[in-house]
């Protein structure tokens, strides 16, 4: 089994798509082929992941099918398809909703989703739960958005958000 550690933890503090943009490049000095940052990654090309000739580097490859072949938003749906990977490249039947790997990732997707929302409060000084209340009908409806409002209209539903999480 091969994996190619490519994020050591000094590093973990750049973004990955960077860090996976350089290491690509800077495949010239391995054995490894050089691969194409643009290539499309799918559940089936991550299925090989644990073939001896793998000829990409598993957590690039899970970041870009995560980011642009998954594409889903939503934390419920993120951990599921979590576990739909690991089965896929570990050859496991792990229950997508009823079972320890899929309270694992669920919980991983559901920290990532609060870690973000956080950020947001910390950058803007609004409360956790005004901007969660603001952002709701496009984070619960990712299939069917409803239209954007633009800035100064978010701005103005944050206000409302912030002046009825007061009043609860």
């Amino acid at each position: 089994m091969r994996r190619d550690k490519r994020v050591r933890k000094g590093d973990l503090n750049v973004p990955i798509r960077i860090l996976r943009i350089t290491t690509l490049q800077s495949n010239k000095s391995t054995n490894m082929k050089k691969l194409d940052p643009n290539r499309i990654i799918t559940k089936k090309s991550l299925s090989k992941a644990l073939n001896d000739d793998y000829e990409g580097e598993i957590e690039g490859d899970l970041y870009t099918y995560f980011e642009d072949t998954f594409g889903k938003w939503n934390w419920p749906d993120i951990g599921r398809e979590g576990v739909s990977v690991f089965n896929l490249i570990h050859g496991s039947d792990a229950d997508e909703d009823d079972s320890i790997i899929a309270g694992v990732f669920s919980a991983v997707a559901a920290q990532s989703y609060v870690g973000a929302i956080k950020a947001m409060a910390a950058a803007t000084g609004i409360d956790v739960s005004t901007i969660e209340s603001a952002l709701s009908d496009w984070y619960e409806n990712e299939d069917e958005l409803p239209l954007p409002i633009g800035a100064n209209e978010f701005a103005n539903l944050l206000l409302k958000e912030q002046a009825r999480n007061k009043e609860e």
